[in-house]
């Protein structure tokens, strides 16, 4: 194709074409009606138009109860369900915490690790009542626990060992 046709197929396809329809052919044709047949059809126009509003008025008091009792359900939750719905469940779902197989301990770092390291706005109170609830709703098994705790022992004779050594040292001298 020369490069004259191709700009006049673009003019042409770009041109406003005429469709040969007239605005007339949308509009309702007028009806011979008698004095008492319109009546009669602007009181069922009316009538449709009441129900109408009256069928909306009621799915929206529909609409309202049911975010009322939805709310409602939702504030009858315990305490740390809402705390996780709120601090936690924003970025973890609920398979998270049926996977993480923590105990008590467990529960109580990682929700300290997620405010101080992921920032996950846990206010100074809420951090025992989210952990509390994360382990009362998912519980580890036997050896897990087991393992927490051990870790914990562990740490507190481990963490003060070098301070002691560098101390006993010191009094040799």
């Amino acid at each position: 194709m020369t490069r004259l046709s191709l700009v006049f197929l673009l003019c042409l396809l770009a041109a406003p074409t005429q469709a040969e329809m007239d605005p007339s052919d949308y509009e309702v044709p007028p009806a011979d009606l008698t004095p008492e047949e319109a009546e009669a059809l602007r009181a069922r126009i009316a009538a449709e138009i009441a129900a109408d509003r009256a069928r909306a008025e009621a799915e929206a008091e529909a609409r309202r109860a049911a975010e009322e009792a939805e709310a409602s359900r939702l504030a009858a939750r315990p305490v740390g369900e809402q705390l996780v719905d709120l601090r936690c469940a924003t970025c973890h779902s609920a398979d998270t915490y049926r996977q993480a197989d923590l105990g008590w301990l467990g529960w109580r770092a990682t929700v300290w690790r997620m405010d101080l390291l992921n920032g996950a706005g846990v206010e100074a109170g809420e951090h025992g009542v989210i952990a509390d609830w994360l382990y009362a709703q998912h519980p580890p098994t036997g050896a897990r626990a087991a393992l927490e705790w051990l870790a914990l022992l562990f740490a507190a004779v481990a963490l003060p060992l070098p301070f002691a050594l560098w101390r006993r040292r010191k009094h040799k001298t």
